[in-house]
């Protein structure tokens, strides 16, 4: 199996297909008249920028006085010259709109994600559950306005400090610290790995995909990636940090269609001379174009969808050969073995524990797991390669996903190829659970009782 050693640079969080953002705490202002675009268009230098809107709300525990909470907001507002206005109003310059809303309207569930908890004092889950009332902050400009966030979440600050509430980044569907609110958000300066998320979608028997959440409030389109092999998702979504980061250093597009990547000109701790020292180039070129997505809300406003240049779209092996290039090529081992029925023994067992996994696959791989098989290919010199297939559908009695491996001896195939399996052809599998946990790698037992170095499954 391919295994890359990489910092994980990126927020990255798991969702399944389907599952919407949270709504907007008001209904935002008409945004002046822009060229229009349409989906499939490259982007054109000089027409992605937007004015910038930023969303926050802040929980109220129960018994608070909603009166005196907004009236703080108010205060920080005019203290820092920001306009608090009416919801209808179309203000010139940067403004504020504060609604009284539910917590439920601002994306607050009662079957939130426990990630939430994880950034939540002892207790305060419990006192969360118990609140009716929630003020939402819609931030907006008419002009380019790199503090916006900022802005916004110091009034939100201010909000939470009077009346002990907590408060909800909308853009991003986190909690935030109240007492270092500003540390998170867009202002002065932007980091794309604290100041944004991204969301790694799959499920529904297909590849997922890689979607940023915070772009807008600097007055940047959405980025989406498409046809994300569940195996390489942590990798590309360092890389799609990069492209952010990129994006929003030179405020535009440099030519038309295209975003080019240069790690090595990127401010602050990327690793670049750890792709340098593994042979990476450092530099990625994507190819930009207006999407709808994922095509999930159809009035959602469009997105800059990234391609490789020359290939056709959702083409995963095109992708993972540009990251190789980008981060430098990890060659796979190959191995020539010869213990048969020791491996048909373990592959009986494997195939055993597939098919009582079957039910737990059946809408696709679950958010923030993975699936790899170990699949035989008819070799160019008529025998087989064993390589590892990246599993995102198993239905009935097939396995489809991407090759995992750089075939040795299969010019037809190469590394992220799609490819069928059938159950009766697997000889092993590495299921990695949501709790991080693996099971399978029967094969690898065998292996290290005949003296072959195999990292445990724990680093798989």
């Amino acid at each position: 199996m391919r295994m890359v050693a990489m910092a994980v640079l990126a927020m990255l969080g798991c969702k399944s297909r389907g599952e919407d953002p949270p709504p907007p705490t008001s209904t935002p202002p008409a945004s002046p008249a822009k060229a229009k675009t349409t989906a499939g268009q490259l982007a054109k230098r000089g027409a992605v920028r937007r004015p910038p809107e930023a969303f926050f709300a802040v929980i109220l525990p129960a018994g608070a006085a909603p009166e005196k909470c907004e009236a703080a907001g108010q205060a920080a507002a005019t203290k820092a010259g920001i306009a608090i206005v009416d919801a209808a109003a179309h203000p010139h310059g940067t403004s504020i709109v504060l609604d009284r809303t539910t917590p439920p309207k601002v994306g607050w569930k009662a079957d939130r994600s426990k990630a939430f908890d994880k950034l939540l004092p002892e207790g305060a889950s419990a006192e969360l559950d118990k609140a009716t009332v929630a003020i939402g902050l819609f931030g907006t400009s008419d002009r380019a306005e790199p503090r916006l966030a900022e802005h916004t979440a110091r009034v939100a600050q201010a909000i939470a400090q009077s009346c002990q509430g907590w408060i909800v980044d909308v853009d991003t569907n986190r909690i935030l610290p109240t007492d270092k609110v500003v540390d998170h958000v867009p202002g002065a300066r932007f980091d794309a790995r604290t100041m944004m998320v991204l969301h790694a979608v799959s499920g529904e028997n297909e590849l997922g995909f890689i979607d940023t959440g915070g772009l807008a409030r600097l007055g940047f389109p959405e980025l989406y990636l498409p046809a994300v092999p569940p195996a390489n998702a942590t990798r590309l979504a360092s890389l799609v940090n990069a492209t952010v980061q990129t994006l929003v250093d030179q405020g535009d597009l440099i030519r038309d269609g295209e975003i080019v990547v240069d790690v090595t000109k990127l401010a602050g701790e990327w690793h670049a001379k750890d792709v340098i020292d593994d042979g990476g180039t450092g530099t990625f070129t994507w190819q930009v174009k207006w999407s709808k997505g994922d095509g999930a809300d159809a009035d959602a406003p469009l997105v800059l969808e990234l391609g490789i240049p020359g290939a056709r779209p959702g083409d995963a092996a095109a992708l993972l050969a540009a990251l190789e290039t980008y981060e430098g090529e990890s060659p796979d081992k190959v191995q020539q073995i010869d213990f048969g029925p020791e491996l048909e023994t373990v592959a009986v067992k494997a195939r055993a524990a597939l098919v009582a996994l079957r039910a737990h696959f059946k809408k696709g791989i679950p958010p923030g797991e993975r699936l790899s098989i170990k699949a035989p290919f008819e070799t160019d010199h008529d025998s087989k390669e064993w390589m590892w297939v990246d599993v995102f559908a198993f239905k009935d009695a097939t396995f489809e996903g991407v090759l995992a491996n750089t075939p040795d001896d299969v010019k037809a195939l190469k590394l992220g190829t799609r490819v069928k399996v059938k159950l009766t052809d697997v000889a092993d599998f590495i299921h990695r659970r949501a709790d991080k946990t693996n099971v399978g790698g029967y094969s690898f037992d065998v292996m290290r009782k005949h003296g072959i170095d195999v990292p445990p499954l724990s680093e798989m």
